[in-house]
């Protein structure tokens, strides 16, 4: 293992970064398809917003990466929870609060809307991407647990070239049967049961353990994780390339012959758990050639990545505005509605965090980020520049 705490992760701030860009291009893409597009249009963004669900994977594989990096082998749990709760769980609450009075059309003061409240905050449905915050969270509250097992079963694969053979093979594999019962008794693009654990069952940890377990992993042993990255692209963009047209086709022509619907598009199934596995495999190199390059795009994707969470917090509500101002039906194209959205959220919703990163007791709000000082960054360059535009 080569845990290097001094160690800059760039790669995986823009990987966060595109995390959040996919997250938002999903939005942008619901709200766009609000303008009746064309037939092509309509197939052309279902299959983005498809492509794109590799984004709460990918914030769990990073959280998965971030949690082994610094506290593997040694964590005080009253400390950590108290800390992760503070940067977590109290800014879920006041977005909770906002969302549920902005979008719920806040009632008067009443035991229903306490109950309203509380079942919000148990399952994150105060606004429709809460639930990601609930569900990371529980890799926050079982973190020690999910150490020791991770150490004790790791002692034994290197003890035992059988036992890792069959851990390596059983893992994988346990998370396939999870995902086919999920399909099978749960969703199968829509709810089979009314049981309340069951129905919420799609937001917990258990169905997204194999990409927090997976980061965690890349975390420890980084220096090989890294050079096979970088060893397998040449093979991994073909398959990936392969696979999306397979899965495509059969999400089509198989799954939704009749008409996909977006409410249905789960990247609970094992055939999109092959294709954002993939995804993540070739966004991690990515991630790494645009910081080996150091160039703009990484200086853009770099800020945006020590903003992301508060930004996510509050990308829904600026989305919500700009598609108030900017009607789907003023433009023609509802592929270009989608995109305008898409850029106009995240410049304001990263404006904002950033804003609201200089204020006392910020973190509340936003949750934790790396500040930033404007001074020799892109965007320092950006507001000199806007600034003599308006002088002259």
């Amino acid at each position: 293992m080569d845990i290097k705490k001094g160690h800059l992760l760039y790669e995986i701030n823009i990987l966060k970064a595109l995390a959040f860009i996919a997250v938002v291009t999903q939005s942008a893409i619901v709200f766009a398809l609000k303008a009746s597009p064309v037939a092509m249009e309509l197939s052309i963004m279902s299959y983005l917003y498809t492509f794109f669900k590799f984004s709460a994977p990918a914030f769990i594989f990073i959280t998965g990466f971030l949690l082994f990096h610094h506290h593997y082998h040694r964590v005080s749990y009253r400390s950590f929870l108290t800390k992760k709760i503070a940067d977590t769980y109290i800014p879920f609450i006041f977005w909770t609060l906002i969302y549920s009075a902005l979008f719920i059309q806040l009632p008067s003061f009443s035991v229903n809307w306490l109950e309203l409240i509380g079942s919000q905050l148990i399952i994150g449905s105060a606004a429709n991407h809460l639930w990601y915050v609930v569900m990371v969270f529980q890799f926050s509250l079982l973190f020690p647990i999910l150490v020791w097992s991770y150490k004790k079963i790791q002692a034994k694969m290197v003890a035992s070239n059988n036992f890792r053979w069959m851990t390596i093979i059983l893992i994988p594999a346990s998370y396939l049967a999870i995902l086919v019962g999920f399909n099978q008794f749960v969703f199968d693009g829509s709810y089979l049961t009314e049981n309340f654990f069951l129905k919420y069952l799609d937001r917990s940890f258990l169905l997204y353990f194999i990409y927090f377990l997976l980061g965690g992993t890349a975390a420890l042993y980084l220096s090989q994780w890294t050079a096979f990255i970088k060893k397998s692209m040449k093979i991994l963009v073909p398959a990936l390339l392969l696979v999306t047209i397979a899965v495509g086709c059969y999400i089509y022509f198989v799954q939704f012959p009749s008409g996909i619907s977006l409410n249905e598009v789960t990247p609970l199934s094992p055939v999109m758990f092959i294709l954002v596995l993939l995804q993540i495999l070739v966004l991690y190199g990515v991630s790494l050639a645009i910081t080996k390059k150091q160039g703009y795009l990484f200086r853009l994707l770099n800020f945006i990545g020590k903003y992301t969470f508060g930004s996510y917090l509050v990308h829904l509500i600026f989305l919500e505005w700009i598609a108030m101002i900017i009607e789907p039906g003023f433009i023609n194209s509802a592929l270009l509605a989608s995109a305008i959205y898409l850029v106009l959220t995240v410049l304001f919703s990263v404006i904002f965090t950033f804003s609201i990163g200089s204020l006392p007791y910020c973190v509340m709000i936003i949750g934790p980020f790396e500040k930033v000082k404007l001074r020799n960054t892109m965007v320092a360059q950006m507001f000199t520049l806007v600034t003599a535009k308006i002088h002259k």
